[in-house]
């Protein structure tokens, strides 16, 4: 079952002054933003329901032309995405995207839910994180429904720590996700110039397996839409020059890597 919010409080055809601000304002901002991408008017129930979300959320204190922009910014995402990682459906009925509906206060520009598959981007800071996020939910749904073992609900092995390679049967998304993360910790016997980064920050959190898979697949993203001339500053920040990431030595290790793992994932994502 589709759940959303209504753009509107009742029904989904524009009145003139919605109607006034999606020609006038969004139309023009987001084709020339996103060149090669015809917008339309659509509803939340829509959106969603093209790329197979199960929930599109709005937090009560959003505006409308807020909502009307979040909706225009995740419609061409949502086919960035598909275009980069060749999962059609990247909600499989599971996951939802909530818009300053959840937060949890504090700093964080986003978060995913595990419990509850949703992914919430913060109303005033969202802008760059959904990659990230969509990351840690791609990361729990194939451990948690697809390549299942006891034990462990991610393909990462969520918050732990763990540096040394993991005994998964060959082939399969857990194995390719290792082959990830192995890449991402070693440059060869040495750890990484990048991973000794990340312990430097502070916290554990830095260098728990689902958070390096995460960041590593926003730069992945990144990097495929560049190659296409494209830039999306909904679904990642537009350079990564900071400790947080991986430097460009590392991401050139890891990227073949990276690519493996995200051709199993599209190819399970069709069984």
């Amino acid at each position: 079952m589709i759940e959303s919010y209504k753009i509107q409080d009742v029904g989904t055809a524009l009145d003139g002054r919605q109607e006034n601000y999606w020609d006038g304002h969004l139309k023009p901002k987001y084709e020339k933003y996103r060149p090669g991408f015809t917008f339309k008017f659509k509803s939340p129930e829509k959106t969603i329901g093209e790329h197979d979300f199960r929930a599109l959320e709005f937090g009560h204190w959003s505006t409308q032309n807020e909502r009307f922009d979040f909706l225009a910014a995740a419609d061409v995402s949502f086919f960035d995405m598909q275009k980069v990682t060749k999962i059609k459906k990247l909600g499989f009925k599971k996951i939802g995207v909530a818009f300053g509906a959840r937060g949890k206060g504090g700093a964080a520009l986003a978060h995913f839910e595990p419990t509850t598959f949703m992914i919430n981007l913060t109303r005033n800071k969202g802008l760059g994180a959904f990659a990230h996020e969509y990351g840690h939910a791609i990361d729990y749904l194939y451990g948690g429904y697809i390549d299942q073992i006891p034990g462990c609900f991610s393909l990462s092995g969520g918050q732990s720590l763990a540096t040394r390679p993991q005994d998964h049967a060959q082939g399969t998304a857990r194995y390719y996700m290792d082959l990830v993360l192995q890449s991402i910790i070693w440059d060869g016997k040495m750890q990484s110039d990048s991973y000794e980064a990340f312990k430097k920050i502070g916290g554990t959190y830095w260098i728990e397996r689902t958070e390096l898979f995460a960041r590593a697949f926003e730069q992945w993203v990144h990097f495929q839409l560049a190659k296409k001339g494209i830039q999306n500053i909904f679904l990642t920040n537009s350079k990564y020059t900071n400790n947080a990431y991986l430097q460009p030595n590392d991401f050139k290790r890891v990227l073949p890597q990276m690519n493996k793992l995200i051709s199993k994932l599209a190819s399970l994502s069709k069984a």
